[in-house]
């Protein structure tokens, strides 16, 4: 659910993602955060994802914090592009 939010989010914006991927913070050693992996043109940009906001997207509920962390990594792969 978390990816095509984040899909939703990249089109409004104008952004076509080539690839959403979300690393589990298990794999890293960090049990309470994930990585939300976003790439365009061999580009990538990352935002850090709490579970807590992991859970809540399972939920149903899509957070104003967590959008914007996902509006502003997207923000930086549109930047790096000019």
């Amino acid at each position: 659910m978390l990816k095509k939010h984040t899909y939703d989010i990249a089109d409004r914006m104008g952004i076509q993602l080539s690839e959403v991927t979300i690393i589990e913070g298990r794999n890293v050693g960090c049990l309470d955060t994930h990585l939300l992996n976003m790439k365009t043109n061999g580009r990538l940009a990352s935002a850090l994802v709490n579970q807590a906001e992991l859970d809540e997207v399972e939920k149903g509920v899509f957070g104003t914090r967590l959008e914007m962390k996902i509006y502003k990594a997207l923000l930086n792969l549109e930047l790096c592009r000019e």
